[in-house]
């Protein structure tokens, strides 16, 4: 029978304090991925001598707990995450030398000492602010409101339930992801662009 394996070496220093930390993604820094955050941020708690706690196991890593990203290509004045750390810190101290670690467009705005229970769970909404080119505001509002106050309600009542989604299709169900590719390219052909227009393509127009 084979032997268990167990890592070698001493096992990792607990952990004594978390830290829930917001930050913003502004800017070209808007349109890195969540993994590239990461890499960023592993680098930047090095540099900034935070000290991190670890897993146990073979392969280590740092105590970082990630909750509801906003999308690759939108700026955020609210995302957030959690870490734990070996030793009591000065939150302050942390983010101004975690700021000053990563690079300008992912800023640091606050760190405070974080409560129990996961952050995902703590989050209950968020807030949308998009912004339409050419085009005129008050005729935009118009069709949201009528959106939503007589649109949606309509179709959600013909529906069999739309699990709270926003966009629904005409049956009162979640808008698919083909369905919204086809709503997107009847636009563009009413609009007269003849190139090929995809959700894809909206990502990178701002």
């Amino acid at each position: 029978m084979a032997r268990q394996r167990t890592p070698e070496g001493p096992p990792p220093e607990p952990a004594v304090q978390k830290l829930r930390i917001r930050y913003a993604k502004r800017g070209r820094l808007r349109f890195s991925s969540t993994r590239d955050f990461s890499r960023a941020l592993e680098r930047a708690l090095r540099r900034a001598d935070v000290p991190m706690a670890f897993s146990a196991g073979f392969h280590p890593h740092p105590l970082i707990s990630y909750a509801n990203a906003a999308p690759t290509g939108t700026a955020s004045e609210a995302e957030y995450f959690e870490i734990r750390v070996t030793e009591r810190v000065d939150p302050e101290a942390v983010r101004a030398a975690l700021d000053e670690a990563l690079p300008e467009g992912l800023d640091v705005l606050e760190v405070v000492q974080a409560g129990p229970g996961a952050l995902a769970d703590r989050l209950e909404a968020s807030e949308w602010h998009i912004v339409v080119r050419a085009a005129d505001p008050a005729e935009v509002t118009a069709a949201v409101d009528a959106y939503l106050v007589r649109g949606r309600p309509a179709l959600a009542a013909s529906g069999k339930g739309s699990g709270g989604a926003l966009f629904l299709n005409n049956r009162g169900g979640r808008l698919s992801r083909q369905s919204a590719w086809q709503v997107l390219q009847t636009a563009a052909e009413r609009a007269g662009i003849g190139a090929t227009v995809s959700p894809h393509t909206l990502r990178h127009s701002f």
